[in-house]
């Protein structure tokens, strides 16, 4: 069981990584990775010097579920491990390239211990069901687990029906989270994992009386959203101004809209018109600069943790 930040499970999960990224100085691994991703994207995950135990119990065809906020998201199956040997130099060139993937963490530190992965199937099994299979009674998954094969096995099964059944489907795209028709999906996921970095409590399409919000953000300890995002790519765009609208009025919330500059001159009418009591509150934001956000924040976000730049 690997939990992880939306960005960091965004970045080396559910998009990949291209090879020419990461700079591999290890001969030997640049050709085994070139052989096995061959025709798409490197998926990755890394365990940090202190897992290392738990990293050498783990076997190719062993697989790692990837979970965040009470879910587990994805499947897949480790293929690959490294450093292949104990030498001080394989583990060097193994942080070099987890910098290169993830960056690091509030202590400056990386995950060398890595997990090459094929297979990437979407799933979702709330941590409730996990529990159910499994007979733990986990309220969080707090750090990475390699579970008894006694616990497993009623979970594997069930993955197994899952995918037999078509509930669960095959990633083979290389960059099916980036087509432009799962744009706006892709901004929702991307508004969430800012959320988490910055320290907030984030939710997608969190729902509240009659109305359902793309992305909401709670203080730590909050129990109203302090900020409120509707993401309009194509549709009725009242409607989303409307329950931005409702979120102020209620809340008092910071009210976000993020659209495409093809969408903002209708929006503006909308704001100097119907909705001018919002004009001044509403922030008008380019899809674009969510992306650009989401990449500059995912880079630097350990720099803010180390120095306590986070959300109280």
């Amino acid at each position: 069981m690997a939990p992880g930040l939306m960005v960091h499970i965004n970045r080396s999960i559910a998009d990949g990584v291209r090879l020419e990224e990461l700079d591999v100085a290890d001969k030997e691994l640049a050709g085994a990775l070139r052989t096995q991703y061959a025709s798409g994207p490197l998926r990755a995950w890394g365990l940090r010097v202190s897992q290392e135990r738990l990293w050498k119990d783990i076997e190719a065809g062993d697989i790692l579920l990837s979970y965040n906020s009470k879910r587990f998201i994805y499947s897949s199956a480790v293929c690959l491990k490294y450093p292949f040997r104990g030498d001080p130099a394989f583990v060097r060139v193994a942080e070099s390239i987890a910098h290169r993937i993830w960056g690091r963490d509030v202590q400056g530190k990386t995950w060398p211990y890595l997990l090459f992965l094929n297979d990437l199937k979407q799933v979702d099994i709330p941590l409730g069901r996990f529990n159910e299979l499994t007979g733990y009674r986990f309220n969080a998954i707090q750090g990475f687990m390699v579970l008894k094969r006694e616990r497993s096995e009623r979970l594997l099964e069930e993955l197994s029906e899952l995918s037999e059944s078509g509930v669960v489907e095959a990633i083979t795209r290389p960059t099916v989270r980036a087509e432009a028709e799962n744009l706006h999906d892709t901004i929702v996921e991307r508004l969430f994992a800012i959320g988490e970095l910055i320290g907030y409590k984030p939710h997608k399409n969190w729902s509240f009386e009659n109305y359902r919000y793309d992305v909401v953000w709670f203080r730590p300890t909050g129990r109203v959203p302090r900020c409120v995002f509707e993401v309009q790519i194509g549709g009725n765009v009242s409607e989303a101004l409307g329950r931005l609208k409702h979120a102020y009025d209620l809340w008092n919330s910071l009210i976000f809209l993020v659209s495409t500059p093809s969408q903002f001159e209708k929006i503006n009418v909308l704001l100097a018109g119907t909705f001018h009591e919002i004009a001044e509150e509403t922030s008008l934001v380019n899809v674009s600069d969510i992306e650009e956000f989401y990449k500059f924040k995912g880079r630097f976000e350990w720099l803010e943790r180390r120095f306590g730049l986070r959300v109280k």
